[in-house]
């Protein structure tokens, strides 16, 4: 068997035995599964260090950074969740280097440009979200 068949089998196995605990447990309401593998494999491009086992830092900080907002008490504020959403954006390849590039000379008329493309071709959302994350980025840099 190859090693990515193998894989495959065993995070399907592992995800059935997850799921078949969780329904024989689901009236006491204290189990819970955080899909932190499916977060990573199915929500970010380039999520692999150079050595295809470990997933990059700003992915897993966005990660751990998900689950606190959703289940601990001291939860991170949006704005804090949206820079960890970024920086894993920016290490997934996501965030093009030039945006990046604009936003850190704070250059807000080439981002400016950049943004409105993506509105024409229908991606507004993503860029409404580089588009706040600038601007906190922006005004972090002019308070500091």
């Amino acid at each position: 068997m190859s090693c990515l068949t193998a894989n495959a089998v065993s995070k399907a196995s592992l995800r059935v035995a997850i799921d078949s605990v969780l329904q024989e447990n689901a009236s006491d309401g204290f189990l819970h599964y955080w899909p932190s593998y499916e977060i990573v494999t199915d929500c970010f491009v380039d999520k692999w260090t150079s050595d295809r086992r470990h997933v990059k830092r700003p992915i897993l900080d966005y990660v751990m950074t998900a689950f606190e907002a959703a289940w601990c008490q001291n939860r991170p504020s949006d704005k804090e969740l949206r820079a960890k959403l970024y920086e894993a954006r920016v290490a997934d390849g996501t965030i093009p280097r030039a945006v990046r590039n604009f936003i850190e000379a704070g250059n807000r008329d080439g981002l400016k440009r950049i943004l409105e493309s993506w509105r024409k071709i229908d991606q507004s959302a993503f860029a409404d979200f580089v588009d706040q994350c600038a601007s906190e980025i922006l005004e972090g840099k002019s308070a500091a």
